[in-house]
């Protein structure tokens, strides 16, 4: 007894059904794969009309639109000839599902089937289509919410890469363990160096550095200065000016902060 549910999920997933449309073409490969031929008859003089003589199912042919043929020597599924599409497919699916659940084997020719054989075929052939139109529906469904899933995760990805970028864009840069107590602003540093000196002296000086509107630096040095002629660089070939954000560097020359100091509080 045949597991008609079971069948048609095996069915489909044999030929492959989930991942192509069912069509008249389709089934006619399946049917083909099982070895059996197939013949369209108009009732007119031709090749498949002698085929049904030779059988004697020419008479036959002219009361009905399709039918299975099987015996030791011929293999064949005949429809007839001017069918629209849905009807030619509906047809040849019955006819490959009683291929598929062998039918041939116990009978010559599918004229002679039973009621329960022709109620099993048609039963398995409706089950088929019912889970392939179902399949359809969920893709038809799920698609768009996996294109939605898709395209959102595409976006905040990007906001995601833009966000990091401008916090890249105004990160400070990294220094070493042994620089972090030098990290400290030119102000700060000014501060520590003048802390000895008069309140007027101490703000005329800071005034001064950070008035500044150009500093010196080498494209090696660590720091920049605040005076182009600094002992530091004396033997530089190429020095460089601009404001402290230009010059890239952490830090102030502490030979030019001191002799800003001394310069202030004389």
């Amino acid at each position: 007894m045949y597991n008609l549910n079971k069948s048609a999920q095996e069915f489909i997933k044999k030929h492959n059904l989930l991942n192509e449309n069912l069509t008249v073409n389709k089934i006619k490969d399946i049917i083909k794969s099982y070895g059996f031929a197939i013949y369209e008859y108009d009732g007119y003089c031709s090749y498949a009309e002698e085929i049904l003589k030779r059988i004697g199912a020419l008479d036959y042919s002219k009361h009905t639109n399709s039918f299975t043929y099987y015996d030791s020597d011929n293999m064949i599924v005949f429809i007839r000839k001017g069918l629209g599409e849905d009807d030619r497919l509906s047809l040849l699916l019955h006819e490959c599902c009683h291929i598929y659940l062998d039918h041939p084997a116990t009978c010559k020719t599918i004229i002679n089937t039973d009621v329960k054989r022709e109620h099993d075929a048609n039963l398995l052939a409706e089950l088929i289509t019912s889970k392939l139109n179902r399949g359809i529906k969920v893709k038809r469904v799920l698609l768009p919410a996996f294109l939605i899933v898709v395209l959102s995760s595409v976006i905040i990805c990007l906001i995601g890469i833009n966000i990091n970028n401008n916090y890249v864009l105004y990160e400070r840069p990294n220094v070493s363990s042994g620089e972090v107590n030098m990290q400290a602003s030119v102000a700060e540093q000014s501060e520590a160096l003048l802390s000895d000196t008069s309140n007027t002296n101490v703000s005329s000086s800071e005034s001064a550095i950070v008035n500044m509107s150009s500093v010196y630096w080498t494209e090696n040095g660590e720091v920049y200065h605040l005076y182009k002629n600094c002992q530091h660089l004396k033997n530089s070939t190429e020095v460089f000016s601009g404001t402290p954000e230009n010059s890239g560097k952490e830090r102030c020359c502490k030979t030019c902060l001191g002799r800003v100091a001394i310069e202030y509080q004389n």
